[in-house]
């Protein structure tokens, strides 16, 4: 399934971070550039885009019971202070479906997946741990899959002058044949799938921003299947393995679609 901007798990509103130089953050044993929010992205010339809006998701498949993953069964379990669990919105829970909201994460929980979601870079550390804790204690979930996704909203550099209000998509793939069909044709997204250098199943894809202050939305979905014998088990390696390689890699394929979308 594409990941579109409408597929992603339910979001919730960007946190507030301040642009300074990229800080460095140590994360299974890679080192990974972090940009932070308004800081231009670097490459062999001038900077072209500036980053808007950054996110994770971190997403399971399997049967799981959705009516456990409360925000007081996080407290009790001390995933969550008390007053964070006190002060989480509850927007929906019923039997097969709950999904709420703390300053930092968003939770979606159903009988056949859960998902967990931030838009806080600060945070993106702490939402593996917090993930990989869950399915330490809920050891025996039968879980199938498991997916690392990362988004990203950019807008063009001031430095462009006229060009900051388009996007270059003829250089990544052709538009002309269109106009035999449709006047002023115009992409609404690519999606690519295929492996990383790992050999990781990827995709990979890019459109127009949804939000009014970007023009460029990219994302990076990483998708593994789960040991039958040990799933939960192979939850926590992947996610302590694959951590730095999935940020490297979304990096890159970021810089190079940017750089392609530049005319």
């Amino acid at each position: 399934m594409p990941l579109t901007q409408s597929q992603m798990p339910l979001l919730f509103s960007k946190s507030a971070c301040q642009a300074g130089v990229p800080s460095r953050k140590h994360t299974s044993d890679h080192e990974v550039t972090v940009l932070s929010l308004g800081e231009p992205l670097k490459s062999e010339g001038d900077s072209k885009w500036i980053l808007e809006d950054v996110g994770l998701a971190l997403t399971v498949a399997g049967t799981l019971n959705p009516g456990i993953l409360h925000p007081q069964w996080f407290a009790r379990e001390g995933l969550l202070r008390p007053s964070e669990a006190a002060d989480a919105k509850v927007e929906l829970a019923a039997d097969d479906y709950l999904l709420f909201r703390t300053r930092d994460f968003t939770t979606e929980a159903s009988r056949d997946s859960l998902s967990m979601t931030t838009h806080n870079q600060a945070f993106e550390l702490t939402l593996r741990d917090l993930f990989m804790s869950i399915f330490r204690l809920l050891r025996h979930t039968p879980v199938h899959g498991l997916s690392i996704s990362r988004f990203t909203h950019w807008r063009t550099s001031p430095m462009l002058g006229e060009q900051k209000s388009r996007a270059a998509w003829e250089n990544l793939l052709p538009i002309d044949p269109w106009e035999a069909v449709l006047g002023g044709p115009l992409p609404v997204g690519v999606a690519v799938q295929g492996t990383t250098p790992g050999g990781v199943t990827s995709l990979v894809s890019v459109e127009p921003s949804s939000r009014t202050d970007a023009l460029v939305y990219v994302g990076c979905r990483y998708d593994w299947s789960l040991d039958a014998e040990a799933p939960t088990d192979d939850v926590l390696r992947i996610l302590k393995d694959e951590w730095g390689e999935t940020r490297q890699h979304a990096d890159r394929a970021a810089n190079w679609l940017l750089e392609a979308l530049t005319s």
